[in-house]
């Protein structure tokens, strides 16, 4: 950590991703165009709003050019 930030700060981001790891998942995979294969990317986080307007087809979730759909685990969940 940076030696600048005030310890009160430092708490105060730790608990900020608290909060959103406990209201985001992280079920989104790519689609491997050649297999078909769904292919986990838990790197990603979204909200259950962004997740069911992605799953109705409402929105298309990307981070460049590789497409994110909601997983299989993500379907299973609700």
């Amino acid at each position: 950590m940076d030696d600048n930030i005030a310890p009160e700060m430092i708490a105060f981001i730790r608990d900020i991703w608290k909060v959103l790891f406990r209201l985001t998942g992280n079920d989104l995979a790519r689609l491997d165009l050649r297999s078909g294969d769904a292919i986990l990317q838990p790197k990603y986080r979204v909200g259950p709003a962004a997740l069911q307007l992605a799953r109705s087809g409402d929105i298309e979730l990307y981070d460049g050019q590789m497409k994110l759909v909601p997983s299989a685990l993500s379907e299973r969940n609700g």
